[in-house]
């Protein structure tokens, strides 16, 4: 799955580390700092998981209990796919995404505009 990652994916990801994506997040930081911009942080930690199936009875749902890296109890594959998805769409400029979980850094010359950037975002 290493050909389908996006550069900005951490999780799963050979010769990529956690600190490696705080690293490049505190360097994404820096830059919004030294050029006096205005930011916000949208860290993404899926909570709530149901897992959807359709069985000989009919559609079926069951609340996900179990701890799972990246929320990923089917394996890296499958997350990296997910991931990856994500992680590729068009981002407007001023849109930082990168995961290990999801976190955003949304950053621009007036505060407005962050927040206009963030309400796009996440959607």
């Amino acid at each position: 799955t290493n050909n389908l990652q996006a550069a900005n994916q951490y999780g799963f990801t050979v010769n990529k580390t956690s600190e490696e994506a705080i690293v490049e997040f505190i360097d994404e930081i820096e830059i919004t700092k030294s050029t006096k911009q205005h930011a916000l942080v949208i860290s993404l930690d899926i909570k709530g998981r149901q897992v959807a199936l359709n069985t000989s009875q009919g559609p079926a749902t069951l609340p996900q209990h179990r701890g799972c890296p990246q929320g990923s109890c089917t394996g890296p594959a499958f997350w990296n796919l997910v991931a990856n998805e994500v992680l590729t769409e068009s981002w407007p400029e001023g849109v930082h995404l990168q995961a290990d979980d999801f976190i955003f850094l949304i950053k621009a010359p007036k505060k407005a505009k962050v927040k206009s950037l963030a309400n796009e975002a996440q959607n």
